[in-house]
């Protein structure tokens, strides 16, 4: 490696060359040190090296930038997309049970009804239940969605009909269950 006055006198350009001096008072210096004639091949190949090093590093991070600069540009329907190019096809169809709930005389739909699913499946160390609260639409029906196959408690709460519970075995999931509300008896 060079001492410090013969790095002062000598500058690395950006190919790793040694360059001449800046001025005469570097020339002094390198002089006066008495160096001028002992820096050898191996000392320059190292600061030509650690220049190339450099400025390599330098043109790696460059590509690096321009490669995430490139991955940010792309849009996001291109990315998304299969290598076979497929369409974006619906999710499966799931388990949904359909409740319809009426109510008085006319059958009329009875809207904004809870109506709460429970099942519970007996097993020797562990329970597995199965609770769930919907409310009904405008037409009086609910979807329960992921509903098991089984024994189901099906229970309906309503403002001014009387609640109703009623335990269903259930086998087929496409077959809607109807439950009827009847109006609660008046009080004198």
């Amino acid at each position: 490696m060079l001492d410090r006055a013969a790095r002062a006198c000598h500058r690395v350009n950006e190919h790793g060359q040694i360059a001449k001096p800046r001025n005469s008072r570097g020339k002094k210096k390198l002089q006066e040190a008495g160096r001028a004639s002992q820096i050898s091949t191996e000392n320059l190949t190292e600061l030509g090296i650690a220049a190339t090093m450099e400025f390599m590093h330098r043109v790696l991070h460059l590509l690096c930038l321009t490669v995430l600069a490139g991955f940010l540009a792309i849009p996001a329907p291109l990315c998304s997309q299969d290598s076979k190019g497929k369409q974006d096809q619906p999710p499966p169809p799931t388990n949904k049970l359909t409740i319809e709930v009426t109510g008085g005389d006319e059958n009329k739909p009875i809207e904004n009804a809870s109506v709460y699913v429970k099942t519970v499946e007996q097993h020797l160390i562990k329970d597995k239940k199965f609770e769930v609260n919907v409310k009904t639409n405008m037409r009086g029906v609910a979807h329960v969605p992921d509903a098991p196959t089984g024994r189901l408690l099906i229970q309906v709460v309503a403002d001014g009909w009387k609640t109703y519970g009623h335990w269903y075995d259930v086998t087929d999931l496409k077959e809607p269950i109807k439950i009827h509300l009847e109006k609660p008896p008046k009080w004198y």
